[in-house]
C-alpha cells in the first residue's frame, strides 16, 4: 500500500474521491465538464506583412525630392471551432419541476428516462461557442512625396511641399457555423 503519495490507489482500496486534485488542496472546478467542448485544435491564424520602400533624389545642391511607399496587411482567422446546431438553455430545465407554459404540466415528467438527459441548468450548451471569424483583414497603403528647396538669401531658408495618400481597408466576415438555438 502506498501512503506517501496522495491520489494513488492501491489494489482493493476504495477510490478517494474526496482527495483534492493537487497537493496544495486545490480542486479542478471543470473536472465534471464534457472534455469534447475543449478542442485541442482550436486557435487562430494571424498572417501579416509590412513592406516599405523609399528613395531620395538630389538633382542639384539646393533641391531634394523624397518618395516613400508603404504597405501593411494583417489578417485574423479562427480555426477549430465546432460547427453544428448549438442549443443554449436560457432557463433551467429540471425533471419533474419545469412546467410547460401551455399545459402547466412538467416538460419532463419524473421517471421519463428517455427525455431525462435533456434536463440542464440555465447557460448549458451542447457545444462550445460556434461564432467564428472567417477573416478580419486590415490593410493600409500609403504614399508620401515631398520636394525641398534651400535658399540662402538674407539667411538660410528651406521651402518644402508634399503630398500624402493613405488608403485604409478593413474586411470582416464573422458568422455562426450552422446555427444557435436559445
Amino acid at each position: 500500500m502506498v501512503t506517501d503519495c496522495p491520489g494513488k490507489i492501491s489494489a482493493g482500496e476504495p477510490a478517494p474521491w474526496n482527495v483534492p486534485d493537487s497537493t496544495n488542496g486545490q480542486g479542478n472546478p471543470i473536472a465534471s465538464s464534457n472534455p469534447a467542448q475543449y478542442r485541442p485544435d482550436g486557435g487562430s491564424v494571424n498572417p501579416s506583412n509590412i513592406f516599405n520602400f523609399g528613395g531620395d533624389w538630389t538633382p542639384n545642391s539646393r533641391t531634394v525630392l523624397a518618395v516613400r511607399y508603404g504597405y501593411f496587411y494583417y489578417n485574423s482567422e479562427d480555426r477549430g471551432l465546432p460547427s453544428g446546431v448549438r442549443y443554449v438553455y436560457s432557463s433551467d430545465l429540471t425533471v419533474g419541476v419545469t412546467k410547460s407554459p401551455l399545459t402547466s404540466q412538467p416538460i419532463i415528467p419524473v421517471g421519463d428516462t428517455a427525455d431525462a438527459p435533456f434536463a440542464h441548468s440555465s447557460g448549458f450548451a451542447n457545444i462550445s461557442n460556434n461564432l467564428t471569424t472567417q477573416h478580419d483583414i486590415y490593410s493600409r497603403k500609403s504614399l508620401a512625396t515631398d520636394l525641398s528647396y534651400s535658399v540662402s538669401k538674407w539667411g538660410q531658408h528651406n521651402f518644402k511641399g508634399g503630398y500624402t495618400f493613405n488608403k485604409l481597408a478593413n474586411n470582416v466576415f464573422q458568422g455562426i457555423k450552422v446555427m444557435v438555438l436559445r
